[in-house]
């Protein structure tokens, strides 16, 4: 199968310790936070960015009415993020058929098309590898899974998130496990005074 690239933007959290929707909060460079992990990950693909919502969905839909992406409510996304990534895996697996998926974190405020496209072409590189995002010493997030991971994403519960896959795989097949150094991962916004960070 050729390389076919499906993203997938989890935000289906609270923002319990943000103390409001953080996803629509003002990002420095003029978009929301989650408007500039979208952007970021559009030019990646001719597919729509598919986004999961969950506590915040109303809010979301509003903002990005006219924005072309792909809309997906987690109506149980009190569940955990095990849940949300389950049902995007699923629904980019029904809608587009990819080869390979990339899963990111909609409050990831550092990230960008350029530091995105160091995994894509390393996936292109080595298609069947588990290409991963490295900093401080940590694998995770922003990733790209290629086919044969997509049942297990889809198996995925409560807040068994991609994170706990990606250690399992470095723990038991190392060698099938591409990391690729990306220090804008490290930056998420959990609170209004990780702004100040950026």
């Amino acid at each position: 199968m050729p390389f076919r690239l499906a993203t997938l933007v989890l935000a289906g959290g609270q923002s319990a310790r943000y103390g409001g929707n953080k996803l629509l909060s003002p990002h420095p460079e003029g978009q929301t936070l989650l408007g500039s992990v979208v952007a970021a990950c559009a030019p990646l693909s001719a597919l729509p960015v598919t986004v999961v919502t969950g506590a915040w969905h109303t809010d979301i839909a509003q903002a990005f009415a006219d924005s072309g992406i792909n809309l997906v409510e987690n109506s149980n996304w009190a569940q955990g993020m095990g849940s949300s990534l389950a049902l995007g895996v699923t629904t980019c697996i029904t809608q587009y058929q990819p080869s390979h998926l990339l899963v990111v974190l909609g409050d990831l405020a550092a990230i960008s098309q350029q530091s995105l496209r160091r995994l894509t072409e390393a996936a292109r590189r080595s298609p069947q590898s588990l290409v991963v995002s490295e900093w401080e010493g940590r694998q995770g997030v922003p990733a790209i899974f290629p086919q044969c991971w997509f049942t297990t994403l889809t198996q995925l519960t409560g807040d068994e998130g991609a994170r706990s896959a990606i250690r399992q795989s470095i723990t038991v097949t190392p060698e099938s496990v591409a990391a690729v150094a990306h220090p804008e991962a490290a930056r998420d916004i959990d609170k209004p005074a990780d702004w100040r960070q950026l």
